[in-house]
């Protein structure tokens, strides 16, 4: 069985190897990645182990950078692609998917119900752990260990290869006999990108979601993103809405940025 990854980087080149082999470690057997760097950056290629690169795809997407929502333009292009696999999972970079109860990602696929072609997977959204400056050096699954909440209503999807596929944003996929189960393998209804869904023991699969990291992390990876328009809310606003807001944070702004948080 030939389960992948399909996603896309921009600003992840300290995190992106420990993502790929901790995705490979859990069987997945190939990841396609869209390169969706700003034009000047180093190639992706170059931030990544040669010895990941058997089991990794590199596709140049930097000619996207200014699309508000580049993740349905890329999905789009790779279904589109004449790709083998039996299943493939749409995450970012800041997305770790959890398999308690299973040994890997075939065995979990294997038990889905053959009337279900796609996997919703609830997130589990983790902050920045109290923690102002991050130590880089070390994964980030070692060191963010807090989430912010137990599981979160949004989801990302794992989808089995089938025709006529279309990405309808980030998080969801439509298509003519699209059928979506939680990771229960119970049957829900998804119209938005956001699901309720009851991911608990035994089956208790989901996603972890990185979302900010430590305050010095967001600075440096994640706020470029916004200034250029490819996240819509505001930078600050999105941080403390799962970080808690301190006056070393706001600090740490002023002195970095120069900008004045209050």
């Amino acid at each position: 069985m030939k389960n992948i990854i399909c996603t896309l980087a921009r600003n992840e080149d300290v995190y992106i190897n420990d993502w790929i082999k901790y995705h490979l470690g859990i069987g997945f057997s190939h990841i396609i990645i869209y390169d969706n760097g700003f034009v000047d950056d180093k190639p992706l290629s170059l931030s990544i182990d040669g010895s990941l690169m058997e089991n990794v795809t590199i596709i140049d997407a930097r000619y996207v950078q200014e699309i508000v929502v580049p993740n349905e333009f890329i999905y789009k292009d790779f279904l589109q692609n004449p790709i083998d696999y039996d299943w493939c999972a749409f995450i970012d970079i800041d997305e770790y998917i959890v398999l308690d109860g299973y040994k890997n990602i075939n065995e979990f696929v294997s038990e889905i119900p053959s009337v279900y072609n796609a996997v919703a997977l609830n997130w589990k959204v983790f902050g920045d752990d109290g923690v102002v400056i991050g130590n880089e050096q070390k994964p980030v699954a070692e060191r963010i260990l807090r989430p912010v909440e137990v599981y979160n209503r949004v989801y990302k999807t794992i989808l089995k290869k089938r025709s006529g596929v279309f990405p309808m944003s980030p998080h969801l996929f439509g298509g003519e006999g699209i059928e979506y189960c939680d990771c229960n393998f119970s049957e829900i209804s998804v119209g938005t990108s956001e699901i309720e869904s009851d991911c608990q023991r035994p089956r208790r699969c989901y996603i972890k979601h990185y979302m900010t990291k430590t305050l010095s992390e967001f600075l440096k990876y994640k706020y470029p993103r916004f200034k250029i328009g490819s996240v819509k809310d505001d930078p600050f606003e999105y941080f403390f809405s799962v970080n808690e807001k301190t006056p070393d944070k706001v600090k740490y702004i002023k002195d970095e940025l120069n900008i004045a948080v209050r």
